[in-house]
């Protein structure tokens, strides 16, 4: 279909918000270390995902928009859900 280059966020809808695990991470204006660093964000902070670009996702954060590699979020569990579960 018409849509087979574009990347959905279906994957990520609706699991979030995201939180960074490192105590420092880059935050770029596109999705590679070739872009510029257009700021940081600090561990435990929560971040929507509203694009992605293999493993690049673009966050949210406020009014704010950047690109940050995957594998410095963990998906944040919702309070109270994960405790009844175990």
């Amino acid at each position: 279909g018409d849509l087979e280059g574009a990347a959905p966020v279906a994957a990520t809808r609706g699991v979030g918000p995201f939180q960074v695990t490192p105590a420092h991470l880059n935050v770029r204006e596109g999705p590679g270390t070739d872009y510029a660093k257009i700021g940081t964000l600090s561990a435990g902070t929560r971040v929507q995902i509203s694009a992605r670009s293999g493993m690049w996702w673009r966050v949210r954060l406020d009014q704010r928009e950047g690109w940050v590699h995957s594998s410095f979020l963990e998906r944040v569990e919702r309070e109270g859900i994960t405790d009844r579960l175990r």
